[in-house]
């Protein structure tokens, strides 16, 4: 059976505050996302990162981003282009996660979880995830976390009907943020999101409901332990680096 690829891409940096306030000092960390050639259901890409237009001044909820390498000079340096893509997998709509949805309009499909497309408009999220960087640029299509009982809150669905890109609701971060399962000859591997900050030590990214995200680093950690799971894979992780992970 003919290998799963999955490209570690870096678009863009954040800083975030290490505390409560937003006069806490900050810390400087990457944005990554997933180029993921997949042996039958074509290319996909879990996230965007930030996007190559200016954001100027961009606090929200004690955190600021700024733009940095572009998803489509990324895509470029490998050999692909936005028309290529199968499927835009995102996360969540957090700016780093949308924010180079505006250079892959010609992407085939965008898809994004029906809790997270729902809660964006709603209550704290809102504020922070500005639906004009992606509503005018593309179509996102919202599935429902139902088909399959897996996960920390028993919500996920195998997105291709095969087995190979299941996705799994992992509240704590948002209510709608969900993890990417891969698997491929007998391996898998989870693309996390921000449902932790570092795939090796679990340590929690910013957090709204502590209680459900109890229950997801509960879940990550024992799905980390399985025996063919090559490991966790999250947005900011200080320690990742570009390269290619082969299933």
């Amino acid at each position: 059976m003919s290998m799963m690829k999955v490209h570690i891409l870096r678009c863009g940096t954040v800083h975030l505050v290490t505390g409560r306030s937003p006069f806490a000092p900050r810390v400087t960390l990457p944005v990554w996302c997933y180029l993921v050639e997949h042996p039958v259901q074509g290319l996909l890409l879990v996230d965007t990162g930030l996007g190559i237009q200016s954001l100027g001044l961009f606090l929200t909820w004690h955190y600021r981003c700024e733009p940095g390498p572009s998803i489509t000079e990324q895509l470029n340096k490998r050999g692909f282009a936005p028309t290529e893509l199968d499927a835009v997998i995102l996360s969540d709509l957090d700016i780093d996660h949308t924010g180079g949805v505006h250079e892959l309009r010609a992407a085939k499909r965008f898809l994004v979880s029906e809790e997270e497309y729902f809660w964006t408009a709603r209550t704290v999220f809102a504020v922070y995830q500005p639906r004009s960087l992606w509503e005018n640029d593309v179509k996102l299509e919202a599935y429902y976390l139902r088909g399959v009982p897996w996960g920390p809150a028993r919500y996920a669905l195998d997105l291709f009907g095969d087995g190979s890109v299941v996705s799994v609701l992992t509240k704590g971060h948002t209510f709608g943020s969900c993890t990417t399962v891969l698997t491929w000859n007998g391996k898998k591997l989870l693309l996390a999101g921000n449902a932790v900050r570092s795939g090796r030590t679990l340590e929690s990214d910013r957090v709204f409901h502590c209680s459900e995200q109890e229950k997801t680093v509960r879940w990550l950690r024992e799905t980390a332990s399985e025996p063919n799971c090559l490991g966790i894979l999250a947005t900011h992780d200080p320690e990742e680096r570009e390269r290619v992970i082969e299933l």
